[in-house]
């Protein structure tokens, strides 16, 4: 029995799908952020934010459940398995706090992260799959001078 052979450019496309579709599964995207699941890193507009692990870790726990309350002992099961003792509560806090200083958040008018009294945290933002990381220009923009009415590079053009 012989296997039908896949010419180069049906092999070629074969791949590229396969390339996109995980590229598919390893972004996430939400305002001006972006996630990549495989480094486990998070960008904002382009730039990478650091945070630490655990910090991450709340992340996902949120977005993968957009909308809905991720409770407090769902996160300490997360964060801390059994066996580990630490002051969850206070932990679990801290840990919250230090995602939402990284998105520019506040308890107080969350965009992103809101504290549901007593039960957990939602994430309020709207979580889209991404091919690729946001690329940054790293170019300066500079604005034109007005026209002062001199010639263009005259000694006292400002």
């Amino acid at each position: 029995m012989s296997t039908p052979m896949m010419s180069s450019s049906a092999l070629r496309a074969s791949r590229q799908g396969v390339s996109e579709a995980k590229a598919q599964e390893r972004y996430l995207r939400f305002g001006q952020f972006q996630v990549d699941l495989q480094r486990e890193e998070l960008f904002k507009e382009g730039s990478r934010v650091r945070i630490p692990s655990k910090v991450f870790q709340v992340l996902m726990a949120l977005i993968e459940r957009p909308g809905d309350i991720v409770t407090r002992d769902a996160l300490r099961a997360r964060l801390w398995p059994g066996g580990t003792f630490v002051n969850y509560d206070a932990n679990v806090n801290t840990t919250v706090n230090k995602l939402r200083l990284a998105l520019g958040d506040s308890p107080d008018k969350p965009m992103y992260v809101e504290t549901i009294p007593r039960q957990g945290y939602c994430f309020l933002g709207n979580v889209e799959r991404s091919d690729g990381l946001l690329k940054t220009s790293g170019l300066l923009t500079v604005a034109e001078p007005e026209d002062c009415g001199h010639a263009r590079g005259a000694p006292d053009c400002r």
